[in-house]
């Protein structure tokens, strides 16, 4: 009996709730594999854009593309088309300068062109890293629902305890492995994964009590048994 309790720590079956420290329900995995590259590579050069030439924005912009994953690009990207539409209305600005009218300037600028193309790229890019973030946490999802399926059906195997107590282990592995779920079903997730996990222990705690029960009747009727012997 003493050797089957040695894998379950008696503090633990006594005082659950530290299980809120060694759970980590959001671990620190990576989203996404974008995410994962993004942090394995180095980080994003500081640029000022606003002082470079309409050519000189389109190259480095087009080196970011190819070098770093769409998700470090976002404060870069978005704050581009604000500069060449800066540089629109500077144009447009000495356009009238001497009194011509507005409606007769006629912006010429290859750049402005090459420049939405690959803003389209970027974004086209950014849209299909966020669908494959989706489809991860979506698989995620199912394996943690899994992991919840066999957390309740531990409190029904018939088995020594310190094996079922490691298979308990292992899940909270699995658990803390796995990546995040979509936002929306983060807070019902947790609080049924909580529940079976309280539940694991009270299965443990209750088990524990009654092989100490047992133990003691054994005691008592051995002791019981050898008061009787001592009499004849």
């Amino acid at each position: 009996m003493e050797q089957e309790n040695s894998l379950i720590p008696e503090e633990e079956i006594k005082n659950p709730e530290i299980l809120e420290t060694s759970t980590n329900d959001e671990p620190v995995v990576a989203e996404s594999k974008a995410v994962e590259n993004a942090k394995e590579k180095k980080e994003v050069p500081e640029i000022d854009f606003s002082i470079l030439s309409t050519e000189e924005i389109i190259r480095q912009a087009q080196k970011l593309i190819n070098d770093y994953p769409v998700v470090s690009l976002k404060e870069i990207f978005e704050g581009l088309p604000e500069i060449f539409e800066s540089r629109y209305k500077e144009a447009l600005a000495i356009f009238t300068a001497d009194g011509d009218k507005p409606e007769d300037f006629e912006y010429k600028n290859d750049n402005r062109e090459r420049f939405n193309a690959l803003y389209k790229l970027y974004k086209d890019k950014k849209n299909a890293t966020a669908r494959q973030t989706e489809a991860e946490r979506e698989e995620n999802l199912k394996i943690k629902l899994g992991i919840i399926e066999e957390l309740k059906a531990l409190v029904q195997k018939e088995e020594a305890l310190d094996k079922t107590f490691q298979e308990f282990r292992d899940l909270q592995e699995r658990w803390r492995n796995t990546g995040m779920v979509p936002q929306g079903q983060l807070n019902g997730l947790l609080e049924t994964y909580h529940h079976h996990v309280e539940n694991f222990y009270n299965y443990i705690k209750i088990n524990k009590e009654l092989r100490d029960l047992d133990l003691k009747r054994n005691l008592d009727a051995k002791n019981a048994l050898c008061e009787e012997a001592e009499k004849m």
